[in-house]
């Protein structure tokens, strides 16, 4: 992992802590929206003439102008904060939503995991993880994520250094 990615590294108790964070390559976007290729009310079309509309409000002839196939899906369904499908609130969410995936699928932000590793004298013995976290949201909240995943790596760690010890009583 590069040092860009550290968020904490420390000593305690004489276990080595070292927190990260990694992409999250399989993020769950449902809170988000879908793209798909099925055009109906609800979903904002992405090709053609007026990519960034809502199919609904389509006329016939722009509605003939959307390619019948795309190297990308065709649409964007919202989930728009669950609002019904056609309601003034469902567009102004499901706009939102709509921005907020494509700047997702363009690399404008990504998905993190932050990952804390604990480990002494060389030899790993504690994990922990926690996934989702958007990358450009702001506040301390990557710091006290840190403290938390870390804490729960230690704890782990503990215990494993524990059952080891015990492991190791019953071999002599």
């Amino acid at each position: 992992m590069r040092d860009e990615n550290k968020i904490l590294q420390f000593k305690q108790n004489g276990f080595d802590v070292i927190v990260e964070k990694e992409l999250d390559e399989c993020p769950d976007t449902s809170y988000i929206g879908e793209y798909t290729d099925k055009l109906e009310d609800g979903v904002i079309v992405r090709v053609g003439e007026n990519p960034g509309e809502f199919y609904e409000d389509l006329t016939d002839e722009e509605k003939e102008s959307i390619p019948a196939h795309s190297r990308e899906f065709r649409g964007f369904k919202p989930y728009a904060a669950g609002e019904p499908v056609g309601s003034k609130d469902y567009k102004k969410y499901g706009r939102e939503d709509y921005k907020r995936m494509e700047g997702l699928n363009a690399g404008d932000w990504c998905f993190l995991g932050i990952v804390a590793t604990v480990s002494k004298k060389g030899i790993e013995l504690g994990h922990a993880s926690v996934w989702g976290f958007e990358s450009d949201s702001e506040g301390d909240w990557l710091i006290d994520e840190a403290k938390n995943i870390a804490n729960e790596a230690l704890e782990d760690a503990k215990k494993n250094l524990e059952k080891l010890k015990e492991e190791e009583k019953e071999v002599v």
